[in-house]
């Protein structure tokens, strides 16, 4: 079963795209992911601020799972760049 919030997204998406075919509306759509980077809230509950808390705690870093599972990280500046790309077509 899919979040709440996955589905938000993906709805959100599907009516973009309903809107471009239907009224010729140029769209664009950028899926962002695991953005960090400088004035990021150490406390936001997101897997690198948990690991820079626990990291400067001195405290063993938690991983859920087996560990064998991957997650694509975005630093918050090639966000910018690709996001200003994007919209510049």
């Amino acid at each position: 079963m899919r979040s709440c919030y996955d589905e938000g997204k993906r709805t959100a998406e599907t009516l973009t795209m309903d809107y471009h075919r239907g009224a010729n509306l140029e769209v664009r759509i950028a899926r962002i992911f695991n953005t960090y980077g400088p004035r990021m809230c150490i406390d936001d509950g997101r897997v690198v601020s948990n690991f820079v808390a626990q990291a400067l705690r001195k405290e063993p870093l938690t991983v859920y799972g087996d560990g064998k599972q991957t997650r694509s990280f975005q630093y918050v500046s090639d966000l910018v760049e690709g996001l200003m790309s994007l919209m510049e077509g």
